[in-house]
């Protein structure tokens, strides 16, 4: 068995629609970190979903939803800290406010 350290979603400013920031492929990832910085002037709400392969974003595998995030704010996303995804399992998220919340995560690939 071989363990990757890596950076999953290497910093991304969010869209208002749900879009795929990672996909585990070939192997199982498992997420160390995940976070979440509002970088404009107003809050904004965070919604992210780890989603199975083969499934949609959906409330089942909501991870948080509409977090919200005053302007400035940082949050480490705490409940995504140590969730496996199988090969083919993603992590989707939007904002409410489009480029106003830049994310960022980082875990281990193990195949």
């Amino acid at each position: 068995m071989t363990t990757v350290f890596r950076n999953v979603v290497a910093s991304a400013h969010l869209g208002t629609s749900v879009s795929i920031l990672y996909t585990s492929t070939s192997a199982k990832t498992v997420l160390d970190t995940l976070t979440v910085a509002n970088t404009s002037a107003a809050d904004a709400e965070f919604t992210c979903y780890l989603v199975p392969n083969g499934d949609s974003p959906a409330d089942s595998n909501k991870l948080t939803s509409a977090r919200a995030l005053a302007a400035g704010e940082t949050y480490v996303c705490a409940p995504a800290i140590g969730h496996v995804l199988e090969s083919g399992a993603s992590i989707q998220a939007f904002s409410s406010t489009a480029s106003s919340l830049a994310i960022r995560a980082s875990g281990r690939q193990i195949t």
